[in-house]
């Protein structure tokens, strides 16, 4: 069925081709020009030719765009086969590697090389855990204190604060930085955002400006953020005259992280001094 379905376009062309043959014949006392007769002939023969060459081509260019289907879906399926074993390998490694520094611990003799082999065996099996398949780590920017549930046992990001403008025209912010899964957020980076046509007073503790970073843009690697914990930094800005309000926030990349999708900010109302800051 495939084959015939494959070939119709021929047999369609074909049987055009041989039915304007036909009518050429039936009326061909009507050509009184021997030349004229010849002509159309060699036209309907050219005709067939080229619907028949093109014809072929198109249908090796399908057949052509079919393989190269096939051959893509097969390098993208072994690609995602081998990530997946280089996952599992790798993961083993990790466990063997675990095991051996578990064996090596119970060999040595010293209380203080024994610590030490402790921690490195806890590293290693919570970088296992957090490098396998499952939860990944969210970061949050959020002024500080955060907010707190009514028990106190659970902290949410605190998006807004109200903030006294000096004379100077500056802002002392207190943020956080806040991982509030279960998961390690391992070896990464935070770049703080500030409003357009705001300016650092001075670098953030840690924080510092890329090569063709924007002006409003600090950046601050890390290796390690735990779970359920938070960073807790300070910035200084400068404010334009008459903003009622500014906007800060993050951006982070880290491997066990998701790739956020926005930047996750909050709002400073500015009160100045004298006016309308809260009593």
């Amino acid at each position: 069925m495939a084959r015939l379905l494959e070939f119709s376009p021929y047999l369609l062309a074909a049987a055009t081709i041989a039915l304007a043959v036909f009518e050429l014949i039936k009326d061909w006392d009507d050509y009184r020009n021997s030349w004229l007769k010849i002509s159309a002939l060699g036209a309907m023969c050219l005709i067939a030719v080229l619907t028949f060459v093109s014809l072929h081509q198109d249908n090796q260019d399908k057949r052509a765009q079919r393989e190269d289907a096939k051959k893509l879906e097969g390098e993208v399926e072994a690609a995602n086969k081998a990530q997946t074993n280089n996952t599992v390998l790798f993961l083993s490694q990790f466990k063997d590697l675990s095991q051996q520094v578990s064996t090596l611990q119970t060999e040595v003799k010293t209380d203080t090389l024994q610590k030490k082999l402790a921690t490195v065996q806890a590293e290693l099996q919570s970088t296992e855990k957090a490098l396998a398949p499952g939860p990944k780590a969210q970061l949050s920017f959020s002024f500080d204190p955060p907010s707190y549930s009514p028990d106190g046992k659970q902290s949410f990001p605190s998006t807004e604060i109200t903030l006294p403008v000096s004379a100077a025209d500056t802002i002392s912010v207190p943020f956080d930085i806040m991982n509030t899964t279960e998961v390690d957020a391992l070896d990464g980076e935070v770049t703080l955002v500030i409003c357009k046509g705001c300016k650092f007073v001075k670098d953030p503790d840690e924080f510092r400006q890329l090569s063709g970073q924007p002006d409003g843009a600090r950046n601050m690697p890390f290796a390690r953020i735990l779970p359920k914990s938070m960073v807790n930094k300070t910035v200084d800005v400068i404010v334009p005259k008459g903003y009622a309000d500014v906007i800060l926030g993050i951006t982070y990349r880290c491997k066990t992280c998701d790739v956020p999708k926005d930047v996750s900010q909050g709002t400073v109302r500015l009160a100045r001094l004298g006016r309308d800051f809260p009593k």
